[in-house]
């Protein structure tokens, strides 16, 4: 059957996928990066996109046809699906650190705060208090919460440490962070003037405030996706973008090189592992297939 792949997560030498096709809802795929044509489904009521760090990888998936949802997960290493105990939520914007999974609960009105399971211990704690808040995504690393909240009065990407309360403005106009290995990314949209594209640009920093903020790319086109592990960053745009292969940035030499030889989007890195989806043919039908392609970093 002809799918369209987006959304890849990646754990250990597993990827997952949401994959949609003409008259069948969105299911969660997983398979083996080693083995082809090894894919199963883990479920076909996935709800917006997976998110995954280390071996785990979490997912809001519906209850039945209302709108409230349940919390699952899926341990790569044991090939293990299950489900986080507890009443269904009213949430939105899932991000983990390969223990804890984080999720926006929103409580009364505008009231929302985040909520996080711990996988090794079952608990669920409170990370970031009630608050009159418009949380948008939210990334998780080293004991820090990163949000972007669109409250006029306290616009932008956030750093909030968990044991102390305290948070640090990473950028008023930041959106959809990302966050693993002490490095935050996020990507900024600058109007350009009227009917023109708006440019997009890619930032990265330290998650502990240290060293400085870097320009990473910058086009008029949205990012498809933007991932870092270790010392590698990479990313790829949408259209109108001309270059919309995947690059691979290195942290450590300020490097940064094309991986990918033709258009591709999602792009994710775990490791050496960097793997994503390259786009079919120009003039094909959105039913065309949609591969998923990997590359060792260490092996260049």
């Amino acid at each position: 059957m002809r799918k369209n792949i987006s959304h890849l997560v990646l754990a250990v030498s597993v990827v997952l996928g949401v994959a949609s096709s003409f008259g069948i809802p969105d299911q969660l795929v997983v398979g083996n990066i080693h083995a082809q044509d090894t894919t199963r489904s883990l479920t076909k009521m996935i709800v917006g996109r997976p998110v995954a760090a280390g071996a785990h990888i979490f997912w809001f998936q519906r209850n039945g046809s209302s709108n409230q949802f349940s919390i699952h997960g899926y341990n790569a290493d044991f090939d293990r699906p299950f489900r986080i105990p507890g009443r269904p939520v009213n949430g939105s914007s899932l991000a983990t650190d390969g223990t804890t999974v984080a999720w926006v609960e929103r409580v009364r009105g505008r009231e929302e705060r985040v909520q996080g399971y711990n996988a090794r211990t079952g608990q669920v704690t409170t990370l970031l208090p009630l608050a009159e808040r418009n949380l948008a995504e939210l990334a998780l690393d080293r004991g820090r919460l990163l949000y972007q909240d669109a409250m006029p009065v306290h616009r932008g990407i956030y750093a909030y440490t968990i044991a102390t309360g305290q948070e640090q403005q990473l950028s008023l106009t930041g959106q959809n962070p990302v966050a693993a290995d002490g490095i935050v990314l996020w990507s900024e949209e600058q109007f350009q003037g009227q009917h023109r594209p708006a440019r997009w640009t890619l930032y990265m920093r330290h998650i502990d405030g240290t060293g400085r903020t870097r320009l990473l790319a910058s086009d008029r086109a949205p990012f498809s996706g933007y991932s870092v592990s270790g010392d590698q960053i990479v990313w790829s745009f949408f259209p109108p973008a001309v270059d919309r292969r995947v690059h691979l940035y290195r942290i450590s030499t300020e490097t940064r090189t094309a991986i990918s030889t033709e258009p591709a989007r999602y792009p994710i890195a775990h490791g050496n592992t960097i793997v994503w989806t390259s786009e079919p043919p120009s003039g094909l039908s959105r039913s065309s297939r949609w591969a998923v392609q990997s590359y060792r970093s260490d092996l260049r």
